[in-house]
């Protein structure tokens, strides 16, 4: 299985402008964490905040990926692994936000709050380092019962004390299907190949409810599986449905079916003409 993606979001660098030393090495540490947790970081790819933490990262032996929003690498910090020069100057946002399990936001101005609502209307979960300044600690203002950037609540923003807990919580939230279906931590590491049909499906369908698709199309997505595992699914897709999401799905599980369907095709064989 690929490994855990964690973005870390927040402030840039900029001419004459620098970050406070508290806001850098809060970023290091974050990055430090995701190293030691085995995750991969993803970053804007620059200076500042995406500098900090992918040095942190890279010093406790990590993998960093930055998309940078220039057409060429010379603004790419020195502690990337893979460098991506996007040249989509800030359309790269729906990029960092997207390409991640989940976000954390250290300090952090406008160009980070348009990553935080791209995460937010794509279902990755956010987490704000709080006391690291910036729309980090401006969030708990901005949102509806303390967690929803709006009424559709379509996921918690959550804030964490320090790097370490921002870290757990990021993990934690980006496993959290993948426990939901049975899948333990022993297997996050392994090939996908390796693994029982059963195993497979589970996977694919945790990547196809973590986003929070408006739109799921699902061709039997209980094939393969036992019992407790087809209730969990079914329990997703009422959820989903309850979300707002539009479901189409193939079901030749009528017991399924009759659980999740508001309405019924028949898909009939076509009759030979004459």
């Amino acid at each position: 299985m690929r490994k855990t993606t964690i973005g870390v979001i927040g402030n840039a660098s900029r001419p004459g402008v620098e970050l406070p030393t508290a806001v850098t090495e809060a970023a290091e540490q974050v990055g430090a964490a995701i190293a030691r947790a085995g995750a991969v970081l993803v970053t804007g790819g620059t200076g500042g905040v995406m500098a900090a933490s992918s040095r942190g990262a890279k010093d406790a032996g990590g993998f960093t990926v930055g998309f940078l929003p220039q057409a060429d690498l010379s603004h790419a910090n020195p502690h990337l692994d893979l460098a991506f020069p996007t040249g989509l100057g800030t359309v790269r946002n729906v990029l960092t936000a997207r390409c991640c399990d989940a976000l954390i936001v250290v300090g952090g101005g406008v160009g980070t709050l348009n990553e935080i609502t791209v995460a937010y209307d794509s279902g990755v979960p956010v987490i704000a380092l709080a006391g690291s300044g910036g729309f980090a600690d401006r969030l708990p203002a901005m949102l509806v019962d303390g967690a929803w950037l709006d009424d559709r609540r379509a996921v918690a923003v959550t804030f964490a004390d320090d790097p370490e807990a921002a870290v757990a919580e990021a993990l934690a939230r980006a496993t959290a299907l993948l426990h939901r279906l049975n899948l333990p931590d022993r297997l996050h590491g392994l090939p996908p190949a390796t693994f029982s049909g059963g195993e497979q499906q589970r996977v694919n369908l945790a990547r196809g409810f973590a986003p929070g698709y408006p739109v799921l199309l699902l061709d039997e997505p209980t094939a393969s599986l036992d019992a407790a595992n087809r209730a969990i699914v079914i329990s997703l897709i009422r959820e989903a449905k309850a979300a707002g999401a539009a479901i189409v799905g193939i079901f030749h599980d009528a017991e399924v079916r009759e659980a999740v369907a508001d309405r019924l095709f028949d898909v009939l064989p076509l009759q030979d003409a004459a």
